[in-house]
């Protein structure tokens, strides 16, 4: 599992060409793994094969999302705006669309009905953004 960690770190540094914004995107995986979890312990759910689709599920949709807010707000801080600008503005226009994704909880319907389960996202929305504001690097 930390050999698994390391080495996403070092993927995303390279992609990043940084250390620091790794951890700004492997900071919300616990938080988002940990509300699934009390998400499934509210509604009576049960750890199974399903669970755990909806575990990695989750996890991808978080981390490509804190990669997506971490990318755009650097290049908002390229342009020259301030931490808390650049932070501010990268929220607010990469969380918008998250709560429009469908959501299947049936198997086959068309999502419209809203699950429980996914408990994470309004922390991720905290967490991710407070993260970001860790004085960059280089």
């Amino acid at each position: 599992m930390v050999l698994a960690l390391v080495f996403i770190d070092l993927v995303l540094s390279a992609q990043f060409e940084s250390f620091r914004d790794p951890v700004i995107v492997l900071s919300v995986v616990p938080v988002a793994i940990v509300d699934a979890g009390l998400g499934l312990i509210a509604v009576g759910g049960s750890l199974n094969a399903y669970s755990f689709i909806g575990l990695v599920t989750l996890v991808g949709l978080v981390a490509k999302n804190g990669i997506l807010i971490t990318e755009f707000a650097n290049q908002l801080r390229d342009e020259g705006r301030t931490i808390e600008e650049a932070v501010a503005e990268a929220a607010a226009t990469r969380l918008r669309p998250l709560p429009r994704r469908p959501r299947r909880g049936d198997g086959g319907g068309n999502g419209a009905r809203p699950r429980s389960g996914c408990a994470s996202m309004p922390r991720v929305r905290v967490v991710m953004p407070v993260s970001c504001r860790v004085p960059k690097d280089g």
